[in-house]
């Protein structure tokens, strides 16, 4: 499986858990919050090298071993802000009311990419509060 195989020291990768999740035509879920928390946006935003990101490598000690990864961040001064409300508009949503939990709110990554590719070829900066 090659789930198990992943090891790629770059979090948004090519190689990294979420492009394993999109080949297996995963879903993302958000269980009584906003899509203002989607980590997987910034796989979208890695694949598709927006302007306002860059590559940062930070180092550390794992399981005994020195260890440097890769993370696509943003600028540290406050510039870039995502405001991802309009974008998941534009998605079909699965919605399951779930009993003293609330509503669970699922999207299909393969769509989030290709949707996002589409905004963001209009417009890079898209997924940005104004």
């Amino acid at each position: 499986m090659r789930f198990k195989q992943v090891h790629d020291m770059n979090c948004f990768g090519p190689d990294s858990v979420w492009a394993w999740m999109v080949e297996q035509d995963s879903e993302v879920c958000f269980l009584n919050c906003s899509v203002e928390f989607c980590t997987f946006i910034h796989y979208v935003e890695q694949l598709l090298d927006v302007p306002y990101r860059s590559i940062k490598e930070f180092s550390g000690w794992t399981q005994m071993t020195p260890t440097t990864v890769k993370y696509f961040v943003k600028p540290q001064n406050g510039s870039v802000a995502n405001h991802l409300a309009p974008f998941f508009s534009l998605l079909h949503k699965y919605e399951l009311p779930i009993k003293d939990w609330g509503v669970l709110s699922i999207y299909k990554m393969q769509e989030i990419v290709e949707v996002a590719t589409k905004c963001l070829k209009k417009n890079p900066r898209f997924l940005l509060a104004a």
